[in-house]
């Protein structure tokens, strides 16, 4: 029998034995309903279902059965937890992560919206902050952090994320993202690894999630990054006006995996914009210096690479992919797409071609 997985309440994804078809069931009206996404990114009915009758069971609705128990009717679900073979949480030195980094792979707009139409997966906000875990001893009364690389980095911590981690009062291994600077940082938690000396690696990232979810709740400087398991397509839409830098898509039923494995993907929200080039190769290195009129005064707003592509000179306006703008008016990850003859001086200004980092 295929194997059903719940993604939140009434709500479960069944893959198909027979092909890549990831199949959706839901419930709605007391109803069980099963449908799957064709080539074209339509939502179509299973023909299983549709053949014996709307209001019977397909296969994909009889594995959610055997996963939830009887016949679905007024069945109450337990309060989320960790799967019973969870095991002790490994030995580990305190220099020195037990869990290597799980990597994002990025896909484009397009690709991130035919995923979240599969039902299979978790919207988040992608933060842009410096990566970190955190392993919590309250017992010791102990915090301890590691970079990306999975070098141990306590030291980036404040006092008040220190002391937020602590009041939690249990023992835990996150992972998630330091923001700001100073002593105004926060710490936006996206993993639970470890839970109660136990490790729940290999849950599913979506259990995972919603157990994370009331610990770090209430918090002052600690909290969960923003995290939709419905509603994604509006919420991606949402997060783009907002001027975030992107979202990450999380596959609901995927263990924590080490490196970039594809299951988890990221989409980054780029702008394009056309600017003056102010100077070319710059310091020897073969790269354009790119300008905008503000206050009718030709401005630096940044640089981006030129190796392998079109040749500008002094004075053309090129098009530039960039990912968003500093306070500073400083283009962050710019790339150099193309010549603009189409394009007329005037226009260039910061006003009208820069588009600004969530928050400015």
């Amino acid at each position: 029998m295929a194997t059903a997985t719940r993604v939140k309440a009434n709500l479960f994804t069944v893959p198909s034995s027979s092909s890549d078809k990831v199949y959706t069931v839901t419930k709605e009206d007391g109803k069980w309903k099963c449908t799957f996404q064709d080539d074209s990114d339509r939502t179509r009915p299973c023909p299983a279902w549709m053949y014996t009758g709307k209001n019977r069971e397909c296969k994909h609705i009889r594995a959610v059965l055997a996963l939830i128990g009887g016949n679905g009717k007024a069945h109450k679900e337990p309060a989320p937890k960790p799967e019973d073979d969870h095991v002790d949480a490994p030995l580990w030195k305190e220099d020195a992560t037990p869990y290597p980094v799980e990597l994002l792979e990025t896909v484009d707009m397009a690709k991130a919206i035919k995923l979240l139409k599969t039902g299979s997966y978790i919207l988040q906000e992608k933060d842009d902050g410096y990566r970190i875990q955190i392993h919590v001893d309250p017992k010791n009364k102990q915090v301890t952090a590691f970079n990306r690389k999975g070098e141990e980095r306590t030291n980036r911590l404040t006092k008040s994320i220190i002391k937020d981690l602590l009041h939690i009062d249990r023992q835990l291994f996150l992972d998630g993202e330091l923001l700001g600077v100073e002593d105004e940082k926060t710490f936006r938690a996206f993993d639970l690894l470890e839970l109660d000396r136990k490790t729940i690696a290999s849950n599913p990232y979506a259990l995972r999630c919603s157990i994370l979810a009331p610990i770090v709740s209430g918090l002052n400087h600690v909290s969960l990054t923003p995290t939709w398991a419905s509603g994604q397509l509006g919420a991606l839409t949402q997060l783009y006006d907002l001027r975030c830098e992107g979202a990450v898509l999380k596959l609901a039923t995927a263990p924590y995996k080490k490196g970039r494995n594809g299951q988890h993907k990221k989409v980054k929200f780029w702008k394009m914009g056309s600017f003056i080039v102010m100077e070319v190769a710059p310091h020897g290195k073969d790269s354009i210096r790119l300008g905008l009129l503000d206050n009718k005064k030709l401005k630096d707003v940044g640089r981006c690479s030129a190796i392998g592509k079109v040749k500008a000179k002094v004075g053309d306006i090129v098009e530039v992919k960039y990912l968003y703008a500093t306070k500073d008016d400083r283009v962050y990850q710019a790339e150099l797409k193309e010549l603009r003859d189409d394009v007329d001086r005037k226009d260039c200004t910061t006003k009208k071609q820069l588009i600004y980092k969530k928050g400015i």
